[in-house]
């Protein structure tokens, strides 16, 4: 957002709650944009956004949807495609995938991918699976009770960029129909994920960028899980990397620290 502030010369504020990374916070600043610093976590900064944005007349970009804000998420949902409409180009015809693992966060990201491949194979759509952290899982909660339900963030993620607690507006009636399963992770596999993707296949994936694969992989550690989700051998699943290193220092610690630690090990022995 700050980017294209600054490429349409707008000036553009961007609210961030308290645990945000100062990395993160100094890679907004380069666009020139005004950061607001907002107590609590995520969900805490949209709303504070949003009373800002009423009493200032500024327009709130942002890619969760509530009472009337859905102008915005709804053009940010719709960019979202460009991802899964890229990977089908390059899809072989002949065997689509059987599986596709999303993010979840507020939803939009994972609602727009499963629009978009619903209507491309229909009745022959993939199965649809969504991954959140554990403190955040609030697309599972809301789905489990058949409504909507906020969760209160009490410990942050290091897959910052899904630490969401609310579910947005826009992307709730097709995640109640359309998703087939969903899961929460802890942030143990995440870092482990980031190094092997740098060390086999020089691919700088950030930490939420991860955590579709994470479940992946969790799940095929577990063969009755995996019977449940319908995956074995023959399955073609689909991911989507989301972000790369948007804080370097993060990024590298979590890496340099797996690699440390298999040092560490291997010396034991």
């Amino acid at each position: 957002m700050a980017w294209g502030a600054e490429r349409f010369g707008c000036e553009s504020v961007v609210y961030m709650h308290e645990p945000v990374s100062p990395g993160r916070q100094s890679a907004v600043e380069k666009y020139g944009a005004h950061v607001v610093r907002v107590p609590g976590n995520y969900d805490d900064s949209v709303r504070a956004v949003a009373e800002a944005a009423e009493s200032e007349g500024w327009i709130v970009v942002s890619d969760t949807a509530g009472s009337g804000t859905e102008t915005a998420p709804r053009l940010v949902m719709a960019g979202y495609t460009l991802m899964s409409s890229e990977a089908i180009e390059q899809w072989p015809h002949d065997s689509p995938p059987t599986h596709v693992f999303l993010q979840g966060g507020v939803g939009g990201m994972a609602a727009a991918v499963c629009v978009d491949l619903w209507g491309r194979f229909a009745a022959a759509r993939p199965r649809f699976v969504t991954v959140e952290p554990e403190p955040a899982a609030c697309l599972l909660e809301s789905v489990a009770a058949g409504r909507r339900i906020d969760v209160d963030i009490r410990t942050e993620s290091v897959m910052a960029g899904l630490s969401c607690g609310e579910v947005s507006t826009l992307a709730w009636p097709v995640i109640e129909e359309g998703v087939d399963d969903l899961l929460s992770i802890d942030d143990r596999p995440i870092g482990p994920l980031m190094e092997r993707l740098e060390r086999e296949s020089s691919i700088e994936a950030g930490e939420s960028a991860v955590a579709g694969l994470a479940g992946v992989v969790d799940t095929m550690e577990d063969p009755r899980r995996a019977a449940g989700l319908g995956l074995t051998s023959r399955s073609r699943i689909l991911v989507f990397g989301t972000e790369g290193a948007t804080d370097p220092v993060i990024h590298r610690r979590l890496i340099d620290d797996v690699r440390s630690h298999r040092t560490r090990s291997g010396a034991s022995r």
